[in-house]
């Protein structure tokens, strides 16, 4: 049976960066963006952000709404930041809040997936329709629900794909990248030399475990991981 699409209201709320700074953000209720963004402001801070001082370029890999993109901005006031977001509506809300927060000279939202250099383009797969499942994992590109499950509803759209090294001038002062799987190729980069510290999650797409993580970037940086996939991730320059 082919369930219809949900459309999801719009709502705004107030909440806190890392450092406390007040930002408004659209979202769409009963869907993962509360969840999502809430785990990013304080007092919660799931990538640890309140405690870096950063300048130059950051990248949000997997930016969703924005919320990394924006507590960096916000609490980084000499900081630029590129968010990389591969779902379309996703992207349009993360521009959106960017400007509700008067930082859009400040945040570039590019509507496109990471992956490996030489990619061109990819397929996304995601719920935005269908049972309860989908009112909490609507949204999440490439999610495990919807690509380890093809039989439920889900959406599906080809998108163009920048590597780490399209990305970059010179150096990044910040990477997270939480995007379902894509880190294995977007991380595998030889510019990731030029990267001073990344924080995320690596994910047990493609039968990859924790140590695969720990391999991959300990040529270049100091590498903390943890959990059985998905689980998270540190690395700090050499």
């Amino acid at each position: 049976m082919t369930l219809a699409r949900i459309e999801y209201a719009t709502r705004t709320a107030t909440w806190f960066t890392p450092r406390g700074r007040a930002v408004e953000f659209a979202y769409r209720a009963e869907t993962s963006d509360w969840n999502t963004i809430n785990s990013v402001m304080s007092p919660n801070d799931e990538y640890g952000l309140a405690g870096l001082n950063l300048t130059g370029l950051a990248l949000d890999i997997g930016a969703h709404v924005g919320s990394v993109s924006i507590a960096l901005a916000m609490d980084n006031p000499d900081l630029r930041v590129i968010a990389v977001e591969a779902i379309s509506e996703n992207a349009d809300l993360a521009r959106e809040n960017a400007e509700r927060n008067g930082l859009g000279d400040r945040i570039t939202v590019l509507t496109c997936a990471a992956a490996a250099p030489g990619i061109e383009t990819t397929e996304v797969l995601w719920r935005s329709q269908g049972d309860e499942n989908a009112t909490h994992h609507a949204f999440i590109g490439n999610s495990r629900l919807v690509y380890d499950t093809l039989t439920l509803p889900h959406e599906t759209a080809t998108v163009a794909c920048v590597s780490l090294g399209s990305l970059l001038e010179s150096e990044a002062a910040f990477v997270k990248i939480d995007c379902e799987g894509c880190e294995w190729g977007f991380l595998s980069d030889p510019a990731v030399k030029r990267v001073e510290r990344i924080t995320g999650e690596w994910h047990p797409t493609g039968g990859h475990e924790l140590q695969d993580i720990v391999a991959l970037l300990s040529p270049t940086h100091v590498v903390d991981a943890w959990g059985e996939g998905p689980g998270g991730f540190r690395a700090v320059r050499r």
